[in-house]
Order: C-alpha cells, then sequence, then structure tokens
C-alpha cells in the first residue's frame, strides 16, 4: 500500500457527536481527524474503490464516531475523564507489536485511512453536570494549593 495524495480537499476533517459513558454521563465530543488514501497505484480495483463511494467523508465521520461510542460506552465518566485520548485514538489506532508504530486506521470500502486524532474537548450535555464538574475541578484545585501550601509551611 502507497499513501498517495490526491487533493481532494483538506486533508482533516471536524466531527462531533455525542457519547455517553456506563454511568450514563452524556457528552458532546469534538474531534478533529487527518486523513489520506493509501492504495496500490497499480491495481485498477483499488482506483475504483476510492471512486466509488460519493460521500466518503460523512460515511467515514459514521463509522468513527460509532466505534469511539462503542469504546467509550463500557468506561465510567471518571475513566473517560481521566483516559479520554487514550480511549478515543484506541477504538481507531492501534500500535504496531513488532515495531511500536501506531497503523492508521483504513476503510476497507474505499482505502481512506485516518492517521492522526485531536480531540479538541468535550462538555457535559446536561448544564447542571457541567456546572458541578466546574466546581469539582475548582476544589480539587484549591486542594492542591493548600497542600502544597502546607508542604512549604512544613518545611
Amino acid at each position: 500500500m502507497v499513501s498517495l495524495s490526491l487533493e481532494l480537499g483538506p486533508s482533516f476533517v471536524e466531527n462531533s457527536f455525542t457519547i455517553e459513558t456506563t454511568d450514563h454521563a452524556t457528552l458532546n465530543l469534538d474531534l478533529s481527524f487527518n486523513w489520506e488514501f493509501m492504495f496500490d497505484r497499480n491495481n485498477p480495483e483499488h482506483i475504483k474503490k476510492i471512486f466509488s463511494n460519493k460521500d466518503y467523508i460523512g460515511n467515514a465521520c459514521k463509522a468513527l464516531s460509532s466505534r469511539i461510542r462503542g469504546n467509550v460506552s463500557t468506561e465510567t465518566f471518571d475513566y473517560f475523564h481521566k483516559n479520554s485520548h487514550m480511549l478515543i485514538k484506541g477504538a481507531l489506532l492501534k500500535k504496531d507489536k513488532e515495531t511500536g508504530e501506531v497503523r492508521p486506521f483504513i476503510m476497507k470500502e474505499n482505502f481512506l485511512a485516518i492517521t492522526e486524532i485531536n480531540s479538541k474537548g468535550y462538555k457535559p450535555t446536561d448544564i447542571t453536570i457541567e456546572d458541578l464538574l466546574q466546581r469539582s475541578f475548582k476544589i480539587s484545585l484549591d486542594i492542591q494549593n493548600e497542600s502544597k501550601e502546607a508542604e512549604a509551611r512544613f518545611e
């Protein structure tokens, strides 16, 4: 397989969708995916497949969001919050056991390869939960600051 740039537009796509954790926290997730086509230039069947799908970006977004939803739905919000980057990337990109390199996620129907995923953030869909989370984060930061101040005074 060879990576080939066809200059069909930007090399990334942004997508927003809702996910839900096992403890029923619903979040709006904003992601950006880098993509390119990876196929055998000398294989006419590969070339036909690339152009067989008129909405390759829309179909890719649906497939990717489905895989990410499935991966996140098995975890609690707390685990997702602490490991969101690993969970999101792990749904699509896998490490080669021999080389340690991250392998792209290639859609077999048209050889569209997702090479990188960047999280632009997430927000709870319920405003009251978002307020509670912000208070919780503030309290956590205050506790950490007080702990460090107490430690400094002790020394």
